[in-house]
């Protein structure tokens, strides 16, 4: 889920590099609540130009306007970026989000009506940053995994093929304790065994 938060004060990441920036005023930011892919991880001043490092390096997010991938209007940028968020200008209302929002958790071919998403981000030690950033790594799990990511590295560390596994990797991994009635609220349609 992405977040579109307004700051009092300058909250971005301290050596975000972008020109023409006024710390003295209210500034958007994104923020990025997500499952854990490939996304930022701290604040990120809405404004085409801005580039914050990601988790750790080499990662790296950028913001610019352009069109869409599919847009008939105009060549798109050629790059070796990765599009992970688009914005359009069309104005929407609450009850657009309550739509897309449904659909988004429940619909057949949805991602999150099939899986079961867990993140915990960590400090990594031992990897040069940037004054004022801390490396950050993250465990996500999905489907029958659980991977560890830290940069460009991915490793897949926990599989498992029953629900009490899953149960206890979440309890174990990421800190989560479920109680019975909150397991049986877990729709896999992937049936993993009990």
């Amino acid at each position: 889920m992405v977040l579109l938060v307004q700051l009092e004060e300058d909250h971005s990441e301290p050596n975000a590099r972008n020109v023409g920036e006024d710390s003295s005023s209210k500034q958007t930011c994104l923020v990025d609540v997500g499952f854990g892919g490939t996304v930022i991880v701290r604040p990120m001043l809405l404004e085409a130009g801005t580039i914050i490092s990601g988790s750790a390096p080499p990662e790296e997010h950028r913001l610019i306007r352009g069109m869409h991938p599919d847009s008939s209007f105009g060549e798109t940028e050629t790059s070796p970026w990765t599009t992970l968020y688009m914005f359009g200008e069309t104005e929407t209302y609450t009850s657009d989000w309550i739509v897309y929002s449904q659909w988004l958790c429940a619909h057949p071919v949805a991602l999150f009506e099939h899986n079961v998403f867990a993140v915990r981000h960590f400090i990594v030690e031992g990897i040069s940053a940037t004054q004022g950033e801390m490396p950050l790594g993250r465990l996500v799990m999905t489907g029958r995994s659980v991977r560890r990511t830290i940069g460009a590295q991915l490793q897949t560390i926990r599989e498992f093929g029953t629900e009490s596994d899953r149960v206890r990797i979440l309890r174990e991994d990421f800190g989560i304790t479920l109680d019975e009635s909150e397991v049986r609220n877990i729709k896999d349609p992937a049936a993993l065994a009990p």
